[in-house]
């Protein structure tokens, strides 16, 4: 009886979308999508590839949901949620990502790879990110004592507005000077601060 209720959903489906999914299959062919079926291309719990602008460094997140939204201009863009996986020093998991991922309205269709964010088994070299992010985060998970680094590069802070919304500055840091803190102490100097 499930089985064939289920294969009646299915053929509706497919009857009731098949110039959506006609579309899809066109425009995947070509490595290309329009904005109005980006819904399509994104499976929920998926791994998606980004690379974040403040810090200069690739990522890959869980996708969770998108929505279209539409600014106090006028302009309409789709609202991407994704989860990262994270380590506060006391717990580690997943936490939504606090950047915005959004994607705004374009006209006609693009390459996927032109994309802010993009299904990881679209991009080029699937293997290479999920081995070089997997050791940045192997790395990272190790850095549960206080450890001394030495660095240069992209540094991300971050600062609340009074109207609750998340500000983002990106800058070089050159330092002659060595701090040692680890994450949880780090996260527990936060909450007295």
């Amino acid at each position: 009886m499930i089985v064939g209720d289920l294969q009646e959903a299915v053929k509706f489906i497919e009857e009731e979308h098949e110039e959506t999914i006609d579309d899809m299959k066109t425009l995947q062919a070509q490595n290309e999508i329009t904005w109005e079926l980006l819904w399509a291309l994104f499976k929920p719990s998926s791994l998606v590839y980004h690379f974040h602008q403040y810090i200069q460094q690739p990522q890959l997140l869980l996708f969770r949901q998108m929505e279209q939204r539409q600014r106090q201009g006028g302009v309409w863009y789709w609202g991407i949620t994704c989860d990262i996986v994270v380590d506060s020093g006391v717990r580690f998991g997943l936490a939504v990502e606090s950047a915005r991922i959004e994607i705004d309205k374009f006209e006609g269709a693009r390459k996927i790879s032109n994309l802010t964010i993009i299904p990881i088994h679209k991009t080029e070299r699937e293997s290479e990110l999920r081995r070089d992010i997997a050791a940045r985060g192997r790395l990272y998970a190790s850095l549960s004592k206080a450890t001394y680094w030495e660095t240069r590069g992209p540094t991300l802070a971050e600062e609340r507005t009074p109207e609750d919304k998340t500000k983002w500055y990106s800058f070089e840091v050159r330092s002659s000077k060595f701090v040692s803190v680890s994450m949880a102490d780090h996260n527990r100097l936060l909450v007295v601060l």
